[in-house]
Formats: structure tokens, sequence, C-alpha cells
């Protein structure tokens, strides 16, 4: 399972800026041992940046305790990568993921313990839950999982259906 973080850059309003940008996320990716190949590069509205990051979450408890901290140190140092590149374009960058698209914001010169306490959070969130997701599909803890009989006969509810209360539920049927 993985995270992606994503940092949207405020407006920038001179192009050969971009390019600065550009080119200098590269080292300070290779400075914070951040795999380069991890981020996903895009130009929004020929002002703004959006830089996202994936973290990898799936084999990190499988091997020792310093692999298991490995997500959480690539988020928090992504974290510090980007507040190095506001301060030195004088830029905000917006900072959130898939299920929060508003985790924080990193402006320039600013501190940032609080959004790196989010960040740490959102990798722990992640990663437990991706512990209750077996074959991409959520199951409750210590729940049974059965699998499909090629014997049922009973077909699937239509999404009608599904929307239907039973007959029993309906109280004032002249409302109707």
């Amino acid at each position: 399972m993985q995270i992606r973080f994503v940092y949207t850059s405020s407006p920038v309003d001179d192009p050969e800026r971009i390019e600065r940008i550009l080119a200098a996320l590269p080292a300070e990716c290779r400075k914070q041992q951040i795999d380069a190949a991890a981020t996903q590069v895009e130009t929004i509205d020929a002002d703004t940046l959006s830089v996202a990051l994936v973290v990898d979450l799936s084999d990190a408890e499988l091997r020792d305790a310093d692999a298991a901290a490995e997500p959480i140190r690539i988020a928090t140092a992504a974290v510090q990568l980007f507040a190095r590149l506001a301060t030195q374009f004088q830029i905000s960058w917006d900072v959130g993921h898939e299920l929060d698209p508003h985790l924080g914001r990193i402006v320039a010169d600013a501190a940032v313990d609080e959004l790196v306490d989010e960040v740490k959070t959102a990798v722990e969130v992640a990663r437990s839950l991706a512990e209750l997701i077996i074959d991409d599909e959520f199951v409750e803890p210590d729940a049974l999982v059965i699998e499909a009989d090629a014997t049922d006969d009973r077909e699937d509810a239509t999404w009608e259906e599904l929307f239907q209360p039973p007959d029993s539920f309906i109280r004032f049927p002249e409302l109707e």
C-alpha cells in the first residue's frame, strides 16, 4: 500500500523561477535521501506546480525496525524539503494526501512542526489501514473471511433495491 502526498505551490508569476524550482527539486531529494523517482511533477494553470510524493508502506512491517520507520522518515523529510524550497524561492506549498487534501501549509521561514506531526499521523493511519486491507478490500479486524461459493444462487441487489426500504418499514403508505 502507498500514501500519496501532494504539494501544490502558490502561483509563481515567473516561468524562469518555475524552471529553477524544478531544477532544484532533484538535488533537494538527494540531500534528503528521497528517491526522486517517487516524485511526480505537474504544472497546473502554467503558474502553479503540483508535486506528488508516493510513500510506499507495503513492505515496511516485514523487515527490521529501521525499515518500518523509513516511510515516516521519507514523509517528514519531504516536509523539510518543501520548507527549504519555500524559503529559497519565496513561495508557499499546500500539503495534502488522498484522504485529506488540506493537511497544512508551508510558508517560507515558518515553523513546520505541526505539519510534520500531521504527516507522521497520516503515515501511521495509512499503515494501520493497510493491515486491515486484504486483496484491496477492507476487512474488519477479527472478522471471518468467507469465500464466495459457486453454488450460491443469490443474486446481488441492484442499486435501486439497496436504496428502497423493505415494505415493512413503510409507516404511512398514503404518503408514498
